[in-house]
């Protein structure tokens, strides 16, 4: 929750809300390692940018960097496979 005074000497409504107008992917959703909207408006709208991001499949953006995972096993996972797979291009 955001209590915010606008209006008078303060900004007015619309100044609040324009960073918002557009959903932010920010870091932090399923236990820190995926990217998701940080937006002001009800769950029900906030899973539709979720869903859009989620879209792109378990790949950036959808999920953070590699050296970016702390709460998943993700990390050590790839360690293992490190030396079986080969970069493609």
């Amino acid at each position: 929750m955001l209590i915010v005074r606008s209006q008078g000497s303060f900004p007015a409504v619309g100044e609040v809300f324009e960073p918002f107008e557009f959903p932010q992917s920010v870091q932090g959703w399923m236990r820190g390692s995926h990217f998701g909207p940080l937006m002001p408006c009800s769950v029900a709208q906030s899973n539709l940018a979720a869903d859009y991001l989620r879209s792109h499949g378990p790949f950036e953006p959808h999920r953070l960097p590699l050296e970016e995972m702390d709460y998943t096993t993700m990390p050590k996972v790839m360690k293992k496979l490190r030396g079986r797979c080969s970069p493609i291009g």
